[in-house]
């Protein structure tokens, strides 16, 4: 099998384990970005334990991760939806951060200020959005499932018009293919589909607020690129993982999608898009 098959086959494969999560219900999409969330907080830690003087504790580190990531399946969820038992989540998150720095504080190490910190991006890097996907699932999962085809519709303009008419590169020391024509075919994509296939996945929204939705969406997904592409290029490795053979690793799918899932809830919750 070429490299190319191999990366057509697991890509579908991963590409029908999405959809068809979404497809199942509440809970198989929630266990799918527990283990998401997971897999990308352990792949952080291992790219981050790369930098010069930062060793971040992987088992206490998922361990968090898991708790939090457990709390927000349960309390997003269907009938559990309601304002007590969500904000046990953000009560959790505080409990954390608040736990974090009495611990800087007790400690007396001077490298610690450091290692907690990049600990605690982490959860915020990985932890909320994958939370924050379990929410949209739990009001529709059409929202959950248009930030995936929008991510990907951006993504195949991007490529499509970038390797046609890409010119301009626009950041080359981070991610040397990236060009602006590239930005822009990615955003008409995104937009063209969302308007297209937002009202049909979701029944709701006018034609303007799913305009918004796609160049959102498209703004998140390439700066979640981008960081990923710094943070790997920092390090001095091509991918964070090998979670699918010819793609990488987890953190490589799931780059995009990790700060446009909060754009997304927060399009939502504004109700942009109700």
């Amino acid at each position: 099998m070429t490299n190319l098959q191999l990366r057509a086959l697991s890509g579908a494969a991963y590409v029908a384990v999405l959809l068809g999560a979404l497809w199942w219900g509440y809970y198989s999409t929630a266990l799918l970005f527990f283990l998401l969330g997971l897999g990308g907080l352990n792949e952080y830690v291992t790219l981050v334990g790369g930098l010069e003087g930062i060793s971040v504790p992987r088992l206490p580190l998922l361990l968090v991760g898991a708790i939090g990531l457990a709390l927000g399946a349960y309390a997003f969820g269907g009938q559990n939806y309601i304002f007590v038992v969500s904000e046990l989540f953000l009560l959790f998150l505080l409990l954390v951060f608040f736990g974090s720095l009495v611990y800087v504080v007790f400690s007396g190490r001077e490298r610690l200020f450091v290692q907690v910190g990049v600990g605690l991006l982490g959860l915020l890097y990985l932890l909320v959005p994958c939370v924050l996907a379990m929410a949209l699932a739990g009001v529709n999962r059409g929202y959950l499932a248009m930030v995936l085809v929008g991510v990907w519709s951006n993504d195949v303009g991007a490529y499509l018009v970038g390797s046609a008419i890409g010119r301009h590169k626009m950041f080359p020391s981070v991610s040397p293919k990236k060009s602006w024509e590239g930005f822009a075919g990615g955003v008409v994509c995104a937009v063209l589909v969302s308007v297209f296939l937002g009202p049909w996945f979701t029944q709701r929204g006018e034609v303007y607020a799913w305009v918004l939705f796609g160049v959102a969406i498209s703004l998140a997904a390439v700066v979640g690129d981008l960081f990923e592409s710094r943070l790997k290029r920092t390090v001095g490795v091509k991918d964070s993982g090998r979670f699918l053979p010819g793609h990488g690793g987890v953190l490589d799918r799931v780059d995009a999608m990790l700060l446009a899932l909060p754009v997304a809830y927060f399009l939502v919750h504004l109700k942009v898009l109700l």
